[in-house]
């Protein structure tokens, strides 16, 4: 699987035209980050910066940079609810406590399994979830939109995956190594791009809106879900246990930092930490709302799936009690860790027994 380079120039191109020729803000700001994306992709194929020049105009850089998009809305919901927040991660941090979970992250040695493997691995699970699934990767796949990278650039990027909205285009860029680990970062990373298939029949603005979901959910469920289909049926389970201690040692990191922001005033806070406040809400709540999620998969697989379907379909369209709503979730849910309590020490207990 690999990427055209020769179409890559051409949509890059395309693009290029396109941002001098637009007189509209919003369409201005999606071009130019549009292009930026594909030249990072250019780059990380080749090792090469692909030379397109990139218009700078004064009255829409100015009309961009006067909106405060570093308070995001996760930022917004966090402050908003900060008490809430503070309880909830509270009790997660004390729920790792109580179940003597400890880290085995840096111990994640995987052995390599041949691609072809690797594939009918994937391929298996995705369609033991859902044939739509399935047909969207096979799609994609097809479409030349998916790259094993090797690594022909010095960076600490080893995998990535590149969204463009206005093509209706994904691309998925994962490093070939071919592992579980790495298996679990290409259905995280497939998950991004089906979400974003969900919502490509969006209008320019309404895809701006995107970021009022939670952004890392879907694709941090599917890889939940990933390595528990692993455990599961016996397949390269060990591996499948060490990845799946890693999903929790981040989570916990994750919590462990939006815990520590839920004391300070948010006028103390820099550009930096407001980033990372973002980030780490993302990423944490993404992983914890993940584990509600596979609970109803387990309890109903059809219901599950067509829940998820629709949050998929109505992602920033709707405010965030509405999205939670549609899984069949609230925020205080959260409060209730049980679900977790369930997962790590079923994971503790299979860590003994692979020690023993």
């Amino acid at each position: 699987m690999k990427i055209d380079l020769n179409d890559l120039i051409k949509e890059i191109n395309n693009v290029t035209k396109s941002l001098f020729r637009t007189k509209s803000v919003t369409q201005y700001k999606y071009y130019k980050e549009t292009l930026l994306f594909l030249k990072s992709i250019y780059y990380i194929l080749t090792g090469i910066e692909y030379k397109a020049y990139i218009p700078n105009n004064p009255y829409y850089e100015k009309f961009l940079n006067s909106k405060n998009d570093s308070l995001s809305t996760n930022i917004i919901e966090f402050y908003s609810n900060i008490n809430l927040y503070n309880e909830i991660t509270n009790n997660i941090l004390k729920c790792y406590d109580n179940n003597n979970f400890y880290d085995l992250c840096k111990e994640n040695e995987q052995r390599r399994i041949k691609e072809r493997d690797y594939f009918e691995l994937i391929n298996e699970f995705l369609l033991s979830y859902d044939e739509k699934l399935l047909n969207f990767f096979e799609h994609i796949k097809k479409n030349n939109q998916i790259d094993m990278v090797t690594d022909k650039i010095k960076s600490n990027l080893t995998y990535g995956i590149i969204i463009n909205n206005h093509l209706n285009k994904s691309y998925v860029l994962v490093d070939n190594k071919y592992t579980i680990a790495n298996a679990s970062t290409f259905i995280h990373e497939l998950g991004h791009a089906y979400s974003y298939y969900m919502i490509s029949n969006r209008s320019l603005s309404q895809s701006y809106n995107f970021n009022l979901s939670y952004e890392e959910f879907i694709s941090d469920y599917f890889e939940f879900l990933f390595l528990k289909y692993l455990y599961k049926n016996h397949i390269y389970i060990n591996d499948a246990i060490k990845c799946e201690n890693c999903y929790y040692v981040y989570l916990k990191e994750y919590i462990k930092e939006l815990n520590l922001y839920t004391i300070i005033n948010i006028d103390n806070l820099s550009e930096y930490d407001l980033f990372d406040i973002n980030n780490d809400f993302n990423y944490g709540i993404g992983c914890y709302l993940s584990l509600f999620m596979h609970d109803k998969y387990e309890k109903s697989k059809e219901e599950a799936i067509n829940r998820l379907n629709d949050y998929m379909c109505y992602q920033g369209l709707i405010d965030r009690d509405e999205q939670l709503e549609i899984l069949g979730i609230n925020r205080e849910d959260f409060l209730n860790t049980d679900i977790l309590s369930k997962h790590l020490e079923n994971h503790v207990k299979s860590l003994y027994k692979k020690k023993n």
